[in-house]
């Protein structure tokens, strides 16, 4: 993300602490890291965005990615993994909100 993105266009992304948390998430759901990996992801990127966003996307990573998205369709309804993500994204939104 780094390489492909200027730093100014980081920084500026990364001012707003609610803007920051969503792009993490984001991020965090389609790299779908697995949570050994997403630990360095999440270190290099502390110094642009801080730590609220990065415990966001620490958290949200490992619960919230595409391959766990194309498990759960198969066994459940769409309506209930929307309001599964729907929950999840609310809750560590709210949580790193308030680190």
């Amino acid at each position: 993300m780094q390489t492909y993105l200027p730093t100014r266009v980081m920084l500026t992304l990364g001012s707003t602490k609610l803007l920051a948390i969503l792009i993490m998430l984001v991020l965090a759901f389609t790299m779908s890291l697995c949570s050994e990996a997403d630990a360095f992801i999440g270190s290099s990127l502390l110094s642009l965005f801080g730590t609220a966003p990065v415990v966001a996307f620490l958290v949200f990573g490992p619960m919230v990615d595409i391959k766990n998205l194309l498990m759960m369709k198969r066994y459940f309804n769409t309506r209930f993994i929307v309001s599964l993500i729907g929950l999840i994204a609310l809750s560590v939104i709210g949580f790193t909100l308030f680190i």
